[in-house]
Protein backbone atom coordinates (compact mmCIF):
# COMPACT_ATOMS: atom_id res chain seq x y z
CA UNK A 1 0.00 0.00 0.00
CA UNK A 2 1.10 3.64 -0.68
CA UNK A 3 1.56 6.42 1.48
CA UNK A 4 -1.14 8.13 0.15
CA UNK A 5 -3.31 4.46 0.76
CA UNK A 6 -2.48 4.49 3.99
CA UNK A 7 -3.66 8.46 4.46
CA UNK A 8 -6.96 7.31 2.77
CA UNK A 9 -7.29 4.10 5.43
CA UNK A 10 -6.76 6.63 8.51
CA UNK A 11 -9.25 8.94 7.35
CA UNK A 12 -11.70 6.71 6.11
CA UNK A 13 -11.28 4.90 9.77
CA UNK A 14 -11.72 8.15 11.49
CA UNK A 15 -14.85 9.17 9.16
CA UNK A 16 -16.75 5.67 10.09
CA UNK A 17 -15.89 5.87 14.14
CA UNK A 18 -17.18 9.65 14.54
CA UNK A 19 -19.81 9.65 12.03
CA UNK A 20 -21.32 6.80 13.92
CA UNK A 21 -20.70 8.96 17.09
CA UNK A 22 -22.47 11.81 15.22
CA UNK A 23 -25.62 9.92 14.37
CA UNK A 24 -26.35 8.15 17.95
CA UNK A 25 -25.06 11.03 20.05
CA UNK A 26 -26.70 13.57 21.11
CA UNK A 27 -28.04 16.40 19.03
CA UNK A 28 -26.98 20.25 19.34
CA UNK A 29 -24.20 19.32 22.20
CA UNK A 30 -20.77 20.54 22.51
CA UNK A 31 -19.59 16.84 22.28
CA UNK A 32 -21.63 16.52 19.16
CA UNK A 33 -20.10 19.57 17.51
CA UNK A 34 -16.67 18.51 17.77
CA UNK A 35 -17.42 15.10 16.57
CA UNK A 36 -18.90 16.27 13.46
CA UNK A 37 -15.98 18.28 12.45
CA UNK A 38 -13.56 15.24 13.03
CA UNK A 39 -16.72 13.54 10.80
CA UNK A 40 -16.13 16.09 7.96
CA UNK A 41 -12.45 16.40 8.48
CA UNK A 42 -12.35 12.39 7.34
CA UNK A 43 -14.70 12.68 4.73
CA UNK A 44 -12.65 15.94 2.99
CA UNK A 45 -9.11 13.44 3.34
CA UNK A 46 -10.42 10.40 2.65
CA UNK A 47 -12.53 11.62 -0.24
CA UNK A 48 -9.13 13.82 -1.58
CA UNK A 49 -6.94 10.93 -1.46
CA UNK A 50 -9.53 8.63 -3.09
CA UNK A 51 -9.15 11.24 -5.80
CA UNK A 52 -5.23 10.92 -6.36
CA UNK A 53 -5.78 6.74 -6.74
CA UNK A 54 -5.58 5.09 -9.90
CA UNK A 55 -4.45 1.74 -9.15
CA UNK A 56 -7.86 -0.03 -9.79
CA UNK A 57 -8.51 1.63 -13.48
CA UNK A 58 -5.48 3.30 -14.18
CA UNK A 59 -7.42 6.57 -14.60
CA UNK A 60 -9.98 8.38 -13.55
CA UNK A 61 -13.00 6.09 -12.97
CA UNK A 62 -16.65 5.52 -10.81
CA UNK A 63 -14.89 5.35 -7.58
CA UNK A 64 -13.35 8.68 -8.73
CA UNK A 65 -16.61 10.34 -9.60
CA UNK A 66 -18.51 9.13 -6.84
CA UNK A 67 -15.97 10.72 -4.57
CA UNK A 68 -16.77 14.12 -5.68
CA UNK A 69 -20.28 13.32 -5.14
CA UNK A 70 -19.41 12.35 -1.06
CA UNK A 71 -17.93 15.72 -1.22
CA UNK A 72 -21.07 17.09 -2.72
CA UNK A 73 -23.10 15.66 0.02
CA UNK A 74 -20.62 16.58 2.78
CA UNK A 75 -20.74 20.27 1.75
CA UNK A 76 -24.81 20.34 1.09
CA UNK A 77 -25.10 18.89 4.39
CA UNK A 78 -22.47 21.51 6.45
CA UNK A 79 -23.54 24.59 4.67
CA UNK A 80 -26.76 24.83 6.06
CA UNK A 81 -25.76 24.10 9.64
CA UNK A 82 -22.81 27.09 9.02
CA UNK A 83 -25.39 29.73 8.09
CA UNK A 84 -28.70 28.63 9.16
CA UNK A 85 -30.45 28.42 6.06
CA UNK A 86 -32.88 28.22 4.72
CA UNK A 87 -34.45 29.34 8.11
CA UNK A 88 -37.10 26.79 8.14
CA UNK A 89 -35.50 24.21 6.47
CA UNK A 90 -31.58 23.86 7.41
CA UNK A 91 -31.60 21.57 10.19
CA UNK A 92 -33.41 19.17 8.19
CA UNK A 93 -31.15 19.29 4.70
CA UNK A 94 -27.90 19.12 7.38
CA UNK A 95 -29.73 16.24 8.88
CA UNK A 96 -30.49 14.28 5.43
CA UNK A 97 -27.19 15.18 3.43
CA UNK A 98 -24.92 14.41 6.36
CA UNK A 99 -26.70 10.91 7.07
CA UNK A 100 -26.49 10.06 3.24
CA UNK A 101 -22.83 10.92 3.31
CA UNK A 102 -22.28 8.24 6.18
CA UNK A 103 -24.72 6.29 4.22
CA UNK A 104 -22.97 6.49 1.04
CA UNK A 105 -19.72 6.03 3.30
CA UNK A 106 -20.80 2.48 4.55
CA UNK A 107 -21.51 2.06 0.83
CA UNK A 108 -18.09 2.48 -0.26
CA UNK A 109 -16.70 0.13 2.48
CA UNK A 110 -18.60 -2.50 1.45
CA UNK A 111 -17.07 -2.10 -1.87
CA UNK A 112 -13.47 -2.01 -0.54
CA UNK A 113 -13.98 -5.17 0.83
CA UNK A 114 -15.28 -6.57 -2.39
CA UNK A 115 -12.67 -5.47 -3.94
CA UNK A 116 -9.32 -6.32 -1.71
CA UNK A 117 -10.70 -9.54 0.62
CA UNK A 118 -9.01 -12.26 -2.13
CA UNK A 119 -11.91 -14.73 -0.92
CA UNK A 120 -14.78 -12.44 -2.42
CA UNK A 121 -12.89 -10.87 -4.86
CA UNK A 122 -14.58 -11.06 -8.41
CA UNK A 123 -12.70 -12.08 -11.15
CA UNK A 124 -14.66 -10.18 -13.89
CA UNK A 125 -15.15 -6.70 -14.43
CA UNK A 126 -19.06 -7.64 -14.80
CA UNK A 127 -18.92 -9.54 -11.65
CA UNK A 128 -17.32 -6.86 -10.04
CA UNK A 129 -19.85 -4.19 -10.70
CA UNK A 130 -22.83 -6.22 -9.84
CA UNK A 131 -21.24 -7.04 -6.36
CA UNK A 132 -20.44 -3.67 -5.74
CA UNK A 133 -23.48 -2.13 -7.00
CA UNK A 134 -25.62 -5.54 -5.11
CA UNK A 135 -23.57 -4.24 -1.72
CA UNK A 136 -24.84 -0.54 -2.18
CA UNK A 137 -28.23 -1.23 -2.82
CA UNK A 138 -28.05 -3.57 0.22
CA UNK A 139 -26.71 -0.49 2.15
CA UNK A 140 -29.41 1.61 0.86
CA UNK A 141 -32.34 -0.69 1.57
CA UNK A 142 -31.10 -1.64 5.34
CA UNK A 143 -30.13 2.27 5.49
CA UNK A 144 -32.73 4.28 3.60
CA UNK A 145 -35.37 3.44 6.17
CA UNK A 146 -33.71 3.95 9.26
CA UNK A 147 -33.17 7.53 7.91
CA UNK A 148 -36.21 8.38 7.21
CA UNK A 149 -36.98 7.02 10.67
CA UNK A 150 -34.40 8.96 12.44
CA UNK A 151 -35.14 11.87 10.97
CA UNK A 152 -38.66 11.71 12.28
CA UNK A 153 -37.73 11.03 16.21
CA UNK A 154 -33.97 12.69 16.33
CA UNK A 155 -35.29 15.70 15.42
CA UNK A 156 -38.24 16.10 17.56
CA UNK A 157 -36.19 14.86 20.47
CA UNK A 158 -33.66 17.72 19.34
CA UNK A 159 -36.29 20.36 18.87
CA UNK A 160 -38.09 19.45 22.25
CA UNK A 161 -34.62 20.04 24.06
CA UNK A 162 -33.45 23.23 22.41
CA UNK A 163 -37.41 24.71 23.22
CA UNK A 164 -36.95 23.03 27.13
CA UNK A 165 -33.51 25.49 27.20
CA UNK A 166 -34.82 28.43 25.24
CA UNK A 167 -38.98 29.02 24.92
CA UNK A 168 -38.32 31.90 22.61
CA UNK A 169 -38.06 28.97 20.12
CA UNK A 170 -41.02 28.48 19.84
CA UNK A 171 -42.48 32.09 19.82
CA UNK A 172 -39.55 32.80 17.02
CA UNK A 173 -40.73 29.85 14.98
CA UNK A 174 -44.85 30.74 15.31
CA UNK A 175 -43.51 34.51 14.43
CA UNK A 176 -41.89 32.93 11.28
CA UNK A 177 -45.08 30.85 10.78
CA UNK A 178 -47.01 33.84 11.02
CA UNK A 179 -45.07 36.32 9.04
CA UNK A 180 -45.20 33.59 5.97
CA UNK A 181 -48.93 33.42 6.14
CA UNK A 182 -48.77 37.10 5.85
CA UNK A 183 -46.69 37.16 3.08
CA UNK A 184 -48.57 34.36 1.22
CA UNK A 185 -52.04 36.63 1.61
CA UNK A 186 -50.41 39.94 0.61
CA UNK A 187 -49.01 37.78 -2.35
CA UNK A 188 -52.66 36.22 -2.88
CA UNK A 189 -54.62 39.96 -2.83
CA UNK A 190 -52.10 41.09 -5.30
CA UNK A 191 -53.21 38.82 -7.36
CA UNK A 192 -56.96 39.07 -6.72
CA UNK A 193 -56.28 42.71 -7.13
CA UNK A 194 -54.70 42.68 -10.52
CA UNK A 195 -57.29 40.02 -12.01
CA UNK A 196 -60.02 42.79 -10.53
CA UNK A 197 -58.41 45.54 -12.31
CA UNK A 198 -57.52 43.61 -15.56
CA UNK A 199 -61.32 42.73 -15.93
CA UNK A 200 -62.59 46.15 -15.40
CA UNK A 201 -60.14 48.36 -16.62
CA UNK A 202 -58.99 45.69 -19.44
Amino acid sequence: MTNVGFVHVAFSVSAIISGAIVLFANKGTVFHRWMGRVYVVGMLGLNVTALMIYRLFGGFGPFHVLALLSLGCVAAGIIPAWTRRPKDRWLQRHYLFITESYLGLIAALVAEIVVRVPAIRPQSGMMFAAMVIGGSLFVGIIGGPMIARGKRTTLARYMARLTASDPGVTTRQHKDSEERRVESARDAGAVNIGAYVGRNLG
